[in-house]
């Protein structure tokens, strides 16, 4: 059994020593996992760190593109790698101690789990996407369910993917979009399998930085979280879609659409006019059926767009 573990880098020389260092930190054999980076066309020094890296470490792999952004890098990632299990890192992120070890024998014991959910914490120690309240350590949960239940989350870092699953599915990182390809790859991932499988190993820690393409705000930005959404709605137009495939995606495109009025609220020069003049009305309907988590404000933004708005944006003033 083998890890393969994939991050995606640009300009990040300030960062990806720590990232690094808190993977060979572990005290895991060195042939139990691979390194994937794959620098997707950096100005800055951070392709000579991995060298640097490259000398001490035989798992190593680099490789150099032009840039195109994270989700090519990271699919280019996943067709060179050749572990069993894939984990996504950010390079201005970390793995906490003996989690790579800890992951290792729960995939060891549960050896067939498509996609393993573990703990992930912010850089002020609190817990993000918590779940604990909701399952046990070691628990499978039918992946509507989770959503029914109330968990959500909008990253793949802290997860751990089948390769298999992910290669079999053609599932990607969706290509030319900038804005929640990490919502987007998680969501398509459930709709392949079953159940989601809850491991509680305290595994990711998010490092926030400033200037980090999620905590700004811009018409550029908005216009990417358009191209998230109209993505989404083609996939809900393949034909003879399974009804629990159809329900996790409009319930993803529930969750862009209410990210995108967030956005809009906090950008300058913008608002329901920019939302209406930019998008086509058709994408605001969200079936509601077999969801029962945030179902009564499906039903509003179903009902009235402005009327969502409107009052989307009073709650969050």
């Amino acid at each position: 059994m083998k890890i393969s573990i994939i991050i995606p880098i640009f300009n990040v020389e300030n960062y990806i020593s720590r990232c690094l260092d808190s993977i060979y930190s572990q005290g895991v054999d060195e042939s139990c996992f691979e390194v994937i980076a794959v620098n997707d066309g950096s100005t800055d020094k951070s392709s000579d760190i991995v060298r640097k890296f490259q000398k001490e470490h035989s798992n190593i792999l680099l490789f150099e593109k032009n840039n195109e952004g994270v989700s090519v890098a990271r699919n280019l990632a996943v067709e060179k790698s050749s572990g069993d299990y894939l984990v996504f890192i950010d390079p201005d992120d970390s793995i906490l101690p003996n989690s790579l070890k800890s992951l290792m024998t729960t995939i060891e014991s549960q050896p067939l789990i498509p996609m393993i959910i573990m703990r992930s914490y912010g850089d002020n120690g609190v817990e993000l996407y918590k779940w604990v309240h909701l399952y046990k350590h070691m628990q499978n949960v039918g992946c509507l369910d989770t959503i029914n239940e109330g968990y959500v989350r909008g990253s793949v870092c802290g997860c751990a993917f089948s390769r298999k699953h992910i290669l079999n599915n053609q599932i990607k990182f969706p290509k030319g979009i900038r804005n929640s390809e990490d919502t987007i790859f998680f969501f398509q991932s459930m709709t392949f399998c079953k159940n989601c499988f809850f491991a509680d190993i305290p595994f990711y820690q998010v490092i926030g930085r400033e200037g980090s393409a999620s905590r700004t705000f811009s018409i550029e930005r908005l216009n990417s979280m358009i191209h998230s959404i109209e993505y989404v709605d083609n996939l809900l137009y393949e034909k003879n879609i399974a009804e629990v495939k159809s329900a996790i995606l409009n319930f993803l495109k529930y969750l862009l659409i209410s990210s995108l009025i967030y956005a809009i609220i906090k950008t300058k020069h913008s608002g329901l006019s920019y939302l209406i003049k930019h998008s086509r009305l058709s994408w605001f309907y969200v079936d509601t059926t077999n969801i029962k988590y945030l179902k009564w404000k499906m039903k509003l933004l179903n009902f009235s767009l402005p009327t969502y708005y409107f009052l989307y944006k009073i709650v969050n003033k």
